[in-house]
């Protein structure tokens, strides 16, 4: 071989790879300039069904849970997301799960509570990404939401509105639920896992539900076995019914997934439910897995209307009693319940009413809610704080750190603008945080009975320093079982909080700005009805707005206000300046406008004279009270605020005081002796006081004289008039012994 064609080759095989070789020793000059690669075929592009359209209401007949959810499927996507208001996207679970996302494409977006704002912009992405290519779809939603409607009990709907409207008297928690175009049912038309519609508010309590059900068919999609008894392992068996106290999904029994799965607490599920053994079927009350009381075998029959009876009442020792009893429409409604169970002391004392079908397809009728029984109230004390000193027969000013700095006192007591004011120190090693597990905020509380209430709280200071706060709070019998609704600083703005704790537990349902600045006064109000909360918050005392709906399961034994900071050592100094803290219902009118007077009254038979005399007092004052009795008349005692029968008495005016004198009339005594021979008589037997007038007649004996009075009268009239003015003695003077000389006749 020619050495220089071996060369010349060697250097023709070096340019063919320069020039030729992508990525090896520079770009691919071949392919740019000669060569066209193909595009990748692009994905289909997904495709976003929302169920109930792209403006949903939610809340304008109550909430029935603390969240709303958006229900719908989406086809093509390999991933989908939504952003709330602009916020940061939040994935969501693309179906099936084998739990609320049925099928294929199913999703379920939860906003709950403590997010929500009256209108809300919701934006759904879903992409599709094949690997090579991205096609991307957007949904563009409108939310509006109430938090400030109560829907009252009775409650009752005898015709379903129409699909469209259906959220003006319902929210639809999961499945597809429609009106029929005739008819008067609601109908749940793709069966699977726990279609759920919810009615009603988290704040009813003792009540009973009515409810006709028909159920028209088994889920054949989903369920297999000879009568599609078996739906899977997170199914089990088909059935239907209704849940009382409901209050939402949550992460118990069932954490961590999206949307969340579990369902406890909860009230009670009262239903009918089949069974791989007929002998099984059965009307069934189920609180949680480890506790179901279940009635006689039975059946139910497919296409045959049923009515469902299902109540929870409150019994003395404070369990839920549910009682539940299922009858063929056409049929007379027995007298007894077919089951009944017990709950927990523990369980939820409020909630909704949910319609339950489980893998069947069924029609819901009429129903109506009944309210049972009167709800126990909380006994609060009403305070605006016009006193000269706090009143330790109602409250206790508790601080588990730095005693003796942090202090609760009052100012301008009787002045018109009383107020109290919780101190706390600042910069000190321990704050005033109440936070989990070390509740260390300084509060003046007092107890109470676990009750439903309605208290309003006016703050007239500002929180100007970042961590300073100021609120109401709640208390168990553990004290770091606590919830707090307060203001806080951020350093600039003034916050709205709510934050609940149970141990290492905790939960935020409301953390929202409501001032780019310090401001006062602030207005705050707590409702409670059951384990439903309403935080309300106002400027003005009049205008309120509502910032927050919530369940919280709670066994009140405090309540009260507080003072806080955060964090040591930096922790700011804060005084909470409460003008007042009262029951709405037992509001105090006018509010400060009691003064520290002091009103004396006398009975008959007397009088008192107050030294010095005025119309207010100082508080600490000393008053000096002289009871003079009328003629005839002693002082007996005082009563009201003043006991005793101490004369003249010293009171010191320390609050408003009513004190009473009173007075006893005396009783006299009228002795008449009688001189001689004869008897008086009296007009009056006595007893005798001051001032009575007795008339005295003396009678002698026969064969004498009456002669004269002496003592208290005199005279020789035989009617004499005394008039006692004190211990009367009177004598009668009768003559002595007299012969009495008869004539003689003689025939």
């Amino acid at each position: 071989m020619d050495i220089r064609l071996s060369r010349i080759g060697i250097i023709l095989l070096m340019v063919i790879l320069v020039l030729g070789s992508p990525g090896l020793f520079g770009p691919d000059v071949v392919a740019h300039s000669t060569t066209q690669e193909e595009e990748p075929e692009p994905p289909p592009t997904p495709v976003i069904n929302v169920w109930y359209g792209n403006t949903q209401s939610f809340g304008s007949f109550g909430n029935p849970q603390p969240q709303v959810t958006i229900l719908g499927d989406v086809d093509n996507a390999t991933s989908l997301e939504y952003t709330l208001n602009g916020s940061a996207p939040m994935p969501l679970t693309i179906g099936p799960d084998g739990r609320r996302l049925q099928d294929e494409g199913d999703f379920v977006i939860e906003l709950f509570d403590v997010d929500l704002l009256a209108s809300n912009s919701v934006v759904i992405t879903a992409k599709n990404d094949n690997g090579e290519a991205i096609a991307t779809a957007t949904r563009n939603l409108t939310i509006n939401y109430r938090r400030d409607v109560r829907t009252a009990l009775p409650f009752s709907i005898s015709t379903w509105p129409a699909t469209s409207s259906l959220y003006t008297v319902a929210q639809v928690l999961d499945g597809y639920w429609y009106k029929p175009s005739t008819g008067t049912k609601i109908v749940i038309e793709d069966p699977g896992y726990d279609r759920l519609l919810a009615i009603g508010d988290m704040s009813w309590q003792d009540y009973e539900v009515l409810s006709e059900i028909t159920v028209l068919s088994k889920d054949e999609l989903h369920c297999t076995g000879d009568e599609l008894n078996d739906c899977g392992p997170n199914s089990g068996s088909p059935g239907v019914g209704l849940v009382l106290r409901w209050q939402g999904h949550s992460d118990t029994p069932i954490s961590g997934q999206q949307p969340k799965s579990g369902w406890l607490p909860l009230g009670a599920i009262g239903w009918f439910r089949w069974s791989d053994d007929p002998n099984y079927n059965s009307v069934r009350i189920y609180h949680d897995d480890q506790t179901s009381e279940y009635g006689p075998s039975s059946n139910l029959v497919l296409g045959v209307p049923y009515m469902f009876r299902f109540r929870v009442v409150t019994q003395d020792d404070g369990r839920p009693l549910y009682s539940l009893k299922v009858w063929a429409k056409s049929a007379l409604e027995p007298d007894d319940w077919t089951v009944e169970s017990y709950g927990r002391l523990t369980d939820p004392k409020s909630g909704s009413v949910v319609l339950f079908a489980h893998h069947v397809r069924a029609e819901f009728g009429p129903i109506s809610v009944t309210p049972l029984g009167e709800q126990p109230q909380a006994t609060i004390v009403s305070q605006d704080f016009n006193t000269c000193s706090i009143d330790n027969n109602v409250w206790e000013f508790y601080t588990p750190v730095n005693q003796g700095l942090a202090t609760a006192s009052i100012t301008g007591a009787f002045s018109g603008n009383a107020r109290l004011n919780i101190s706390i120190p600042g910069g000190l090693p321990s704050d005033n945080h109440p936070e989990k597990n070390n509740n260390k905020a300084a509060r003046l509380r007092q107890s109470v009975n676990n009750g439903n209430f309605q208290v309003e709280a006016k703050f007239d200071s500002a929180v100007n320093s970042q961590y300073q706060m100021q609120g109401i709070m709640v208390e168990e019998s553990d004290p770091s079982n606590f919830i707090r609704f307060e203001y806080f600083s951020n350093g600039s703005g003034t916050f709205i909080y709510t934050h609940a704790f149970r141990g290492s537990t905790e939960q935020v349902f409301l953390e929202e700005q409501i001032s780019a600045s310090p401001v006062s006064p602030l207005y705050l109000r707590v409702v409670r009805n059951g384990d439903h909360w309403l935080v309300l918050h106002s400027l003005n005392g009049t205008s309120w707005s509502t910032k927050a709906s919530f369940p919280y399961v709670f066994d009140m034994k405090k309540i009260g206000v507080y003072a806080g900071n955060a964090f040591q050592p930096s922790a700011p100094a804060h005084t909470a300046v409460v003008d007042y803290f009262w029951d709405i219902n037992n509001a105090i009118s006018p509010e400060d406008g009691a003064q520290n007077s002091l009103t004396v009254t006398a009975g008959a038979g007397g009088s008192v004279t107050k030294t010095p005399s005025k119309s207010t007092y100082a508080c600490g004052e000393s008053v000096q009270l002289t009871a003079t009795p009328d003629i005839g008349y002693s002082f007996s005692s005082w009563s009201g605020d003043l006991t005793g029968s101490v004369n003249p008495a010293t009171v010191v005016m320390n609050g408003p005081k009513v004190i009473n004198a009173s007075f006893t009339q005396n009783t006299y005594d009228l002795v008449v002796i009688v001189v001689g021979h004869g008897n008086v008589s009296r007009s009056d037997p006595g007893p005798y006081h001051y001032g009575d007038k007795v008339t005295l007649t003396a009678v002698p004996n026969l064969g004498h004289e009456f002669e004269y009075w002496s003592g208290a009268v005199s005279g020789t009239d035989t009617t004499v008039e005394v008039e006692i003015k004190g211990n009367t003695t009177v004598s009668a003077h009768f003559s002595g012994d007299k012969q009495v000389f008869l004539p003689i006749v003689i025939k």
